[in-house]
């Protein structure tokens, strides 16, 4: 496909400008809910041509499905009577793929094949598959969940020979949803480019009405489109953006009508320039201890791939309540250096604990590189600085023990980056005996010491059979972990219990092996979970008195990161045990996509093709972006493969591990035991059965303590103890030969660089052909950098995802170093830049073309020597005298070498903003409203602009301006209060309506916390406060009750020492008069509070 488009987000020389300065001209305003109008951009756009090689098809109309499981037709069965045993699933994702297990056994539980229904019905009756097991007696079938089920409870059917059983299941509508952007950051008048992607938990695409919203940084809503995704799932939209507009994260989200599926994506709206090279901090880990010298190594590449040469500065931030510079690092990057420098700094020392960070200090290094040419970019890194070197971790294979059967104890000793530290570990095992939980007598406590080795140490725990409860305490230094656990409950003390036995994390052709303990020796069947679907069944086999499960991991076990094992047996009694145990797998994607071009390395201008191999014969859709890879130096946007594995396990698996608090107290056990069906129901799955079975539910202990101090979770909590036109030939002007004072003649530019897009290009839904191939053949952008691909694809066989890149380089070049805008009037450089990668130095000779928009100060023409392989820079001094968007054109020519460039800047007007607001109320009895917009005499001509903005409500339109009602405490005891009390009332306002964002949290939060700790420096030992604290005579009551009060507020959205409370309470209180009045305490100095 050749591709001429160029430029696709809105980034053209032709664009409209604003034009008020007379009142009696038109305006054109554009209205849009929720935020000011719009003077868009615009840009011109070519026709695309067809296809070059490969045409693509028509969309099917239909998918294929091919079931993991599919069922066996009914033919010869026994005559003898049998028993049914199902595994069916609680919940259904409509529209997703479900599964079932059957199992079918005569009278004396023999297994026999049988052949069943099975049935949905809610009004009507429909049949979900019919099947016949196999002579082993099971079969695990899977199947699609009906789209036309509405969400709610259903009934499940089965009918076996003369029986029928039923269940409950309910069915909701969930799927997995991505969005997707061009690129992660935007200015105004560029054009957001969106993509979204609707998958089941098989990542099979869904046809749905998805509704996105896109929300500006003050929360205003700015766009809303219900768009319906086609059959490969894919749904796409756009934004052009206002010239005008509030800058700083806004949000995107994509919500399924109907459902609880949504998705958010954040991406940053800002006035910036690219960067000319990255900065990467090597560092050797993430954290260092506060004795310790801080080592790394300072990286420097251009975008085209060269090193950079220049000055690195190094400032190193302390935090101690304030950020405290207390280090300075400066040296030269040499050629011989290949851009990298290592760097020393002296240990921080001392520095304070935040919550934030776990109780871990923060070093903050501030980074700037300037290169030889005189650019300049910055980064910063922040590091933990620890006072321990050793993370604990205690991890149990089960997430409540049986009594009197073993379980396995994963102890992990690793620093705060996760690489393993072999550690000696002092473990304290303490059970619980009996139900009494008022009763601290019934305990029982053993000790042991173990060494860990490679960061990690597996031990056998064997509960005694009438334990209730244990906890495990782990110390070692100065970090200490606990671990509480539940006993199982069985009302005969039957259990299972599952052990992984294969090691490390397999991939999908490798297999996995469990142990399962029981106290029983009836048969133990098992299901193996993924993605809220059973992929397989079988029972576990007798080897050497022990019962194991041993299979290959499928594709479809690996579909996420994790799955998990059922397994259960029943009993004589009929009773059903069940254990569950989630385990790990190396997930991958069903479609193994590639996505290339057709050279590594090219020049600006020149065509390459493009690529794209689904490796299979099915028409798949493509959505493909190619950006500048220095936008993501700004902010990372891409979707990646870990992104995908989180959402299927957030929308179709249960949660596995949650954190616990770190001691125990037995009077706050749980409410509950976990039995049989708790085991189950955290799965999403239930027993039906022909059969009375008992599946027993966890037991409430006798005598139940208050809910609190013992957690659910697999993991014991740490505690660590802490003080941018086409190119064009050159001009005539600059054809016409020249030479140096030598008389050598100089080279002449063969075309000039003017297209310098972010994003290249942009197609969300490039559709192969039937042997999933597709190719594009495109022009490079005149930018020398490297330009990175993306693709996703989307077919009835699942999603892939491939990355490549081209770097497009030229030997000798020139760019200009300009800010993002000046202003008229005020003299600036025009800097240019000259990059040099022949061998030898060159007299350079450079020329800034005159324009009308500028008064140049300084001499058109200028020389510079520039050595081999090096780069320099020159400056011409310029006035601009008109605003809007303006161009220039900058020659350099050498008598090996010539390159020209065109490129753009924002001139904006002289003055001060000043706003006249003009507000009207539209109503049902007033449908109009005339607004004055003639502007003052005195305004600075081309400056003028009109908006228009309509909300809902007259809260909607103060919103807009909370940012102004903000404000960083400071002053005395009662003016720190002035400040604190707004910012804690903004934030819980923003919170409950859902119009926060980022950079209005953290500026709170950051108001919040300093003002909280001021006025702790006011408070006295008796816990009153005053408004110069210990320094007046006594505390004062009015400023200690308001304290108490706001402090009490705040909690909502800060955590507040409950001591500071409990004291000014009590202060307050033992100065209450008997009749429940007060005398004045103190002095209030701002009595207008």
């Amino acid at each position: 496909m050749k591709d001429t488009n160029k430029n696709l987000n809105g980034t053209k020389k032709e664009r409209n400008e604003i034009n008020n300065t007379k009142t009696k001209n038109l305006l054109n305003i554009l209205v849009i809910f929720g935020i000011l109008g719009i003077i868009l951009m615009s840009g011109c756009i070519e026709e695309e041509k067809p296809p070059k090689e490969i045409e693509p098809e028509p969309l099917p109309t239909e998918l294929k499905y091919t079931p993991t499981n599919k069922p066996i037709p009914c033919d010869k069965t026994s005559t003898l009577e049998a028993e049914y045993t199902i595994l069916a699933p609680k919940l259904m994702f409509r529209g997703s793929e479900s599964s079932m297990t059957i199992r079918t056994s005569d009278k004396e539980g023999k297994p026999i094949n049988k052949c069943v229904k099975v049935f949905m019905s809610s009004e009507n009756k429909k049949e979900l598959f019919e099947t016949q097991t196999t002579d082993d007696g099971e079969i695990v079938v899977s199947f699609i969940v009906p789209e036309e089920l509405e969400s709610g409870s259903h009934e499940i059917t089965i009918e076996g020979d003369k029986k029928t059983m039923e269940g409950k299941v309910k069915v909701v509508e969930d799927a997995a949803v991505f969005i997707e952007t061009d690129k992660p950051i935007y200015k105004p008048g560029q054009t957001i480019q969106g993509r979204i992607l609707v998958v089941n938990n098989n990542l099979q695409p869904l046809i749905r009405d998805v509704v996105i919203e896109i929300k500006d940084a003050k929360g205003i809503k700015i766009f809303k489109k219900t768009e319906k995704t086609n059959i490969l799932g894919v749904a796409v939209f756009d934004l052009p953006l206002a010239t005008e507009l509030n800058f700083g994260t806004w949000k995107i989200t994509a919500n399924i009508e109907n459902s609880q599926s949504k998705e958010t994506l954040d991406i940053r709206v800002e006035k910036y320039v690219l960067p000319k090279f990255k900065i990467n901090l090597d560092m050797p880990k993430e954290w260092f201890l506060v004795d310790e010298e801080i080592k790394g190594v300072v990286d420097v590449q251009y975008f085209f791939g060269k090193p950079v040469e220049g000055k690195v500065n190094i400032d190193a931030y302390r935090y101690v309540g304030e950020w405290d510079k207390y280090e300075t690092f400066e040296a030269d990057i040499s050629k011989g250096d290949e851009g990298k420098k290592e760097f020393t700094l002296k240990p921080v020392e001392y520095v304070s604990g935040t919550f934030g960070a776990g109780g871990a200090g923060s070093l903050l290094l501030n980074v700037t590189v300037t290169d030889t040419g005189g650019h300049e970019e910055k980064t910063t890194k922040l590091l933990k600085i620890t006072q321990t070197d050793t993370i604990l971790q205690l991890i149990s294979d089960s997430r409540a023990i049986k009594p009197g059967l073993p379980f396995q104890l994963l102890i992990v000793t690793e620093d705060p980056d996760g690489n393993p530290l072999n550690k000696e570990v002092e473990l304290e095992i303490t059970y619980k005996i009996g139900s009494d939980y008022y009763e601290d007598n019934n305990l029982k406590t053993e000790t042991k010491k173990i060494e860990t080795e490679n960061g990690i140490k597996i031990i056998t725990i064997e509960a005694p059979e009438n334990a209730t409860g244990l906890a495990i305490t782990a110390k070692t230094g100065k970090t200490q972990s606990t671990l509480p656990l539940m006993a199982a409950y069985s009302p005969t003390s039957n259990f299972i219990h599952i052990i992984q036995t294969s090691k490390g994390v397999p991939n999908v052709g490798e297999k996995v092996s469990f142990n399962v303990y029981s106290t029983g020796k009836t048969t133990i069947y098992y299901d193996i979970v993924g993605n809220g679907r059973t992929v397989f069944s079988g029972t576990a086999e007798n080897e050497e008195n022990t019962k194991t499960i041993k299979f290959t991991i499928t594709p479809a076990v690996a579909k996420n990161n994790e799955a998990k094992i059922v397994a259960y047996q029943i009993n004589p009694n009929n009773e059903v045990s069940a254990d569950t145990l989630p385990f790990k797998t190396k997930a991958e994607f069903p479609v193994n996509l590639d996505a290339g071009f057709s050279k590594d390395v090219a020049a600006p201008g020149d065509e390459v093709d493009i690529y794209f191999d689904v490796h299979s014969n099915i028409i798949s859709m493509i959505g493909v972006g190619i950006v500048d890879e220095s936008v993501y130096a700004l902010a990372e946007g891409r979707l990646n493969l870990q992104q995908v594995f989180d959402e299927l396990e957030k929308r179709f698996m249960a949660p596995q591990i949650e954190i616990h608090p770190p001691e125990v107290d037995w009077r706050g056990m749980p409410y509950e035991t976990k039995g049989s069906k708790d085991i189950l129901d955290e799965s999403n799955i239930q027993i039906i059965s022909s059969r009375n079975l008992s599946v027993p539910e966890g037991q409430k202990p006798e005598n139940l303590g208050m809910p609190g101090g013992f957690g659910r979770g697999e993991v014991g909590e740490v505690m660590m103890e802490m003080a941018e036109e086409a190119a064009a030939p050159a001009p005539a002007d600059m054809q016409k030969a020249a030479v140096t004072s030598a008389g050598e003649e100089l080279k002449e530019p063969s075309r000039v660089r003017q297209f310098f897009p972010e994003t290249w290009y942009w197609n969300p839904m490039l559709v192969t052909n039937a042997e999933g191939k597709a190719e594009v053949e495109l022009t490079v952008p005149d930018s020398i950098t490297t330009w990175k691909m993306h693709a996703v694809s989307s077919s009835e066989t699942g999603i892939g995802m491939s990355d490549s890149q081209l770097v497009v380089f030229q030997d000798f070049f020139v760019d200009s170093d300009i800010p993002y805008s000046v202003t008229r009037g005020e003299e600036f450089p025009i800097k240019i830049i000259i990059y040099n990668y022949l061998n030898d130095s060159q007299q350079v000779f450079i020329d800034l073309k005159k324009g009308d928009w500028f008064k140049l100060l300084d001499n058109a023409n200028k020389e510079i020597m520039v050595e081999g392989n090096g780069v320099s820079s020159v400056e011409f001094k310029v006035k601009p005298e008109k605003v809007g968007i303006r161009e220039f054109d900058i020659t350099a020519r050498t008598t090996k070498r010539a390159d020209a460039i065109k490129k753009t800047i924002i001139v904006e007007s002289e003055g001060t903003t000043r706003e006249i607001v003009e507000n009207g109320i539209l109503s049902k009895d007033n449908n109009d409203v005339a607004v004055d917009t003639k502007m003052p005499d005195f305004i600075v001509p081309d400056s003028d602009k009109v908006l228009v903005s309509i909300t809902p409500s007259i809260v909607g339109q103060s919103i807009n301006g909370v940012e102004d009602l903000l404000g960083m405490p400071y002053g005395c005891g009662e003016q720190n209060m002035m400040f604190f009390v707004p910012d804690v009332l903004i934030l819980k306002y923003l919170k409950a309506t859902e119009q926060i964002n980022p950079e209005i949290q953290a500026k709170t939060e950051i108001f919040i916390n300093t003002g909280y700790q001021r006025e702790l420096t006011f408070q006295h030992r008796d816990g009153s406060f005053s408004a110069f604290g210990e320094s007046d005579e006594s505390g004062s009551l009015w400023l200690t009750d308001y304290v108490l009060l706001s402090f009490s507020e705040a909690r909502e959205v800060k955590e507040i020492d409950e001591n500071v409370l409990d004291e000014a309470a009590q202060w307050i209180s033992d100065h209450q008069n008997g009749d429940g009045s007060w005398e004045t305490i103190g002095f209030v100095c701002h009595a207008d509070m």
